[in-house]
């Protein structure tokens, strides 16, 4: 099994988590939350996680919130480690996903179809109006 690790600036992580919960229950056993506060240095956290991860060789799944931030720069530190994966872009669909696929012995190939998934979730709609000159 792996682990799946949510990473932010401020307490979105832990709002994740808590919305995660909610949703899985029991199944979210195998979830940590990182909120990077005011003060406090990402590469710090990045380098006790190293030396945990090489410690227990388990697979590390970290999704952090935004592309090129300071938490996602110091944990993409952490990919020279096999069996660690950073993934940015958080939201409720990808962390569902991949909370349910790490019960199970997940792949590269598995969290990458999981992020294309989630990806394509996105979508934006606006409401159209139908209308014709005959309605009045």
């Amino acid at each position: 099994m792996a682990k799946l690790v949510l990473a932010s600036h401020g307490a979105l992580a832990q709002g994740m988590a808590d919305s995660l919960k909610m949703i899985v229950g029991e199944g979210a056993s195998r979830l940590e939350v990182y909120c990077l506060h005011p003060g406090e240095n990402p590469d710090d956290y990045a380098k006790a996680k190293k030396q945990e991860i090489e410690a227990s060789k388990e697979t590390h799944i970290f999704v952090a919130d935004i592309q090129g931030g300071s938490v996602h720069t110091a944990l993409m530190q952490l990919t020279s480690i096999k069996n660690v994966f950073v993934i940015s872009g958080m939201n409720m669909p990808l962390v569902m996903e991949l909370m349910f696929a790490i019960q199970d012995d997940i792949q590269e190939t598995d969290i990458m179809t999981i992020v294309e998934g989630a990806r394509a979730g996105i979508d934006c709609k606006r409401l159209q109006c139908v209308c014709s000159d005959e309605d009045f």
